[in-house]
């Protein structure tokens, strides 16, 4: 296992090298295309720019690679990120000119001129010269929050301090994102730490959204705060105090139905202590049963003792081994863990609500930047009026064991998908509480009411956003404008130039296609995380159903550019707990696509590409198909359902 100082700086001085690329051949101004494959091989860029550019990107993968395979702490990993950040921040652009038609179009928005009428060669820019020819003709394909603050940043009059003012933007994305991943994480049930490393030391993030300044950083982070606010606007989420002592710690006896497998394990699992390392400083801690119990229940931190114990291990829960199932000694454990999960923090009243505008204005801003954050929301509906364990009870073994569920849950058995929405369970739960019925509706009617909120603060935001930059709803039209490029990176794309090269450009009719395909896949994500929401051991999680979400829309868009990468992997990062390398190895090849000045590498190989890349769908397709026909899915994998334990 690397050691984490070679893990940091190898990296850091992977990005000081790449902070020699961008100075000897970032992208300038005027635009001036002369870093590609044959000028490098020819030497016409001299030897120490390729160099720097190879080493940088090679120590900053190698080095990103391997911390996913250290042991750190959440601080380490933010400290590690931040300090790769940092070389990056004082010259040019790399890996795009993007930065420069940001700072066209927040020039026309400052002006008074509209962005969305025509490209710079049509409404006019000063630095007209430094954006790329592909692009002079186009309208802004972004939302009007960005061209304001774009606008902002070009008030200066001064190119080189509005290309600060758009990395400060970034920054301020980048920012979001590391504040949101903490909930993220404690509803994925992932270590922080982990997830950090993941998300904000990616290579991507200091090559394309800080130095490359896009404003995708921004949007990420907007949608990523949304979310958490969604989570926390929960009345059944609970949050982390750890300065709460539970009663049940001190005073609860030992409960002689219980033994534990370790002989050495306190016998009441209530009143334990589990050892862990504190987060950030690597130096042992001791966290109240109270933190045990809410590890157990699925909301896990960076403590190894409770996020990596095996199931049906004695530093989780001890496993009651003479109580029958629903016998009066196994409905005392359940509520005494429903009694120490209850020492969290649960938002209830006027902040849940508050929360919930908020998380919704949060997405519509996010959507007022570009209007990929628009998938994600009705996933966070899902998040808003799911049922957390908590509600009916904490779990008193491992998250990872089916077996272990309330009493209350044995009961009444499998729930249905709409019990996440409130419409059954206030009922049941209620009327064994001795709960009424005016009650329960009035239960409903909370659920109803966040829905609400939710999606009047996206209206609100967008709203908002669109009448103050002036520009009304015009920017809806200028979407189509960010298909221009043709590129085999993106599947729908590749098939259609695969079918030119053999007969009539079908480019257009494949993309469309793509399109429609990503509606059927989205509906088929939201309604399985909505079946899913009854939290059946393993159940269904709306904020990974929200990754998959994000994750179609990177491989069905009619464009891919690296930095789209980032998209599902802020999320994704906080809810998958294995088969981490699809969200490594495509990172790491995306990292590595773009030379300094943005020639993207996939030009090279146009045709051979988008071969490769059809055979390798239709190798997909066939595949799946033949797996299903011949039935070899494995039993725990029901119909409908994405692959793996995450689904």
């Amino acid at each position: 296992m690397p050691r984490p100082a070679v893990v940091r700086y190898g990296g850091f001085a992977g990005s000081l090298a790449l902070a020699v690329a961008a100075w000897l051949g970032g992208a300038t101004n005027p635009w001036q295309p002369t870093i590609t494959p044959g000028t490098i091989f020819a030497g016409d860029n001299g030897v120490l720019l390729p160099v720097a550019w190879l080493a940088g990107t090679g120590l900053l993968i190698a080095a990103w690679v391997a911390g996913v395979h250290t042991e750190k702490t959440a601080r380490w990993a933010y400290v590690t990120a931040a300090l790769w950040l940092l070389p990056l921040l004082a010259f040019l652009p790399l890996g795009s000119y993007d930065a420069y038609s940001y700072a066209c179009q927040g020039w026309q928005q400052s002006a008074g001129l509209d962005p969305y009428a025509g490209g710079v060669d049509l409404v006019g820019c000063p630095w007209a010269d430094a954006v790329a020819p592909t692009w002079r003709d186009a309208p802004a394909p972004y939302g009007p929050l960005f061209l304001m603050l774009a606008g902002i940043a070009a008030k200066t009059g001064s190119l080189t301090l509005t290309l600060a003012g758009l990395r400060v933007i970034a920054l301020l994305g980048v920012a979001l994102i590391a504040v949101a991943l903490p909930v993220l994480c404690r509803r994925g049930g992932v270590p922080l730490g982990r997830a950090a490393w993941l998300v904000l030391a990616c290579p991507l993030v200091p090559i394309h959204l800080i130095s490359g300044a896009h404003n995708d950083a921004l949007m990420i982070g907007l949608m990523a705060s949304g979310l958490a606010l969604a989570i926390r606007a929960n009345p059944t989420f609970i949050r982390a105090n750890p300065t709460a002592t539970p009663a049940s710690s001190a005073a609860t006896p030992a409960n002689p139905t219980v033994t534990s497998a370790n002989p050495a394990a306190p016998a009441n699992p209530t009143a334990a202590s589990v050892a862990s390392p504190a987060v950030g400083d690597g130096k042992s801690a001791t966290v109240p049963a109270s933190s045990a119990a809410e590890g157990a229940a699925g909301f896990v931190t960076d403590s190894p003792a409770v996020a990596a114990a095996p199931a049906n291990s004695p530093a989780v829960a001890a496993k009651p081994t003479a109580a029958p199932a629903n016998s009066p000694a196994d409905a005392a454990n359940t509520e005494a863990g429903v009694a120490n999960a209850g020492t969290g923090v649960r938002m209830k009243g006027k902040s849940a609500n508050l929360a919930g505008w908020g998380a919704g204005l949060l997405l519509g801003l996010a959507i007022a930047v570009k209007a990929t954050a628009l998938v994600v929301v009705p996933f966070a509906l899902l998040l808003m009026i799911e049922r957390y364990p908590q509600s009916r009870g904490a779990l008193t073994g491992p998250v990872d064991n089916p077996r272990v569920l309330s009493a209350r849950r044995r009961n009444f058995g499998p729930r249905p998908w709409w019990w996440g929405l409130g419409m059954a369970g206030h009922g049941r739960e209620g009327a064994q509480a001795g709960q009424t019925s005016d009650e329960g509706r009035s239960g409903r009617a909370a659920w109803v009411g966040q829905a609400v909120r939710v999606l009047g603060g996206v209206l609100v935001g967008l709203a908002a956003a669109s009448l103050v930059s002036g520009r009304g709803f015009g920017w809806v039209t200028a979407l189509s404008g960010s298909g221009k490029s043709v590129q085999w990176t993106s599947p729908p794309t590749a098939v259609g130039m695969a079918i030119d090269l053999v007969g009539p450009d079908a480019v257009p009719v494949t993309r469309i296609l793509g399109i429609v395909a990503l509606a059927v896949v989205l509906i088929r994500l939201w309604w399985n995380a909505a079946r899913g929401a009854n939290w059946q051991a393993g159940g269904r999680n709306p904020l990974l159903y929200a990754g998959y979400a994000l994750a179609a829309t990177v491989l069905l868009a009619p464009v891919f550019h690296p930095w789209y990468a980032l998209w599902p992997l802020a999320i994704l990062a906080a809810t998958l707990h294995r088969h981490l390398n699809w969200l490594v190895v495509p990172c790491a090849v995306a990292s590595a696509l773009c030379l300094p000045d943005g020639y993207n590498l996939a030009l090279a190989v146009k045709t051979q590409g988008a071969v490769a890349m059809t055979v390798f769908l239709v190798w997909i397709v066939v595949h799946e198909a033949k797996n299903r026909i011949a039935g070899r899915r494995r039993a725990d994998h029901p119909a409908g359902r994405l692959s793996g334990p995450d689904a």
